[in-house]
């Protein structure tokens, strides 16, 4: 995985909360399905890292990549 990838992938969100590919599958349709009523795009079988975080109360790229410092994609 890019270090600087915006979404998270099935396999990701399955190994960061200890799940299965069905329910990794179903977190991510609902998170998707929250960011879809307020208006945002959405990619189907990705869910966006940022509200990934937010919502879970998680820092997906300490879990994903222990001990190395990742840097984040600044918006100008």
């Amino acid at each position: 995985m890019n270090l600087q990838c915006e979404f998270l992938t099935i396999e990701e969100v399955g190994k960061i909360l200890g799940v299965k590919r069905s329910s990794s599958q179903q977190r991510i349709k609902k998170l998707n399905q929250e960011l879809i009523d307020d208006g945002y795009c959405v990619v189907s079988g990705k869910v966006n890292k940022k509200y990934f975080d937010k919502r879970y109360g998680l820092n997906s790229n300490e879990l994903l990549f222990p001990g190395k410092k990742v840097k984040e994609k600044v918006n100008a």
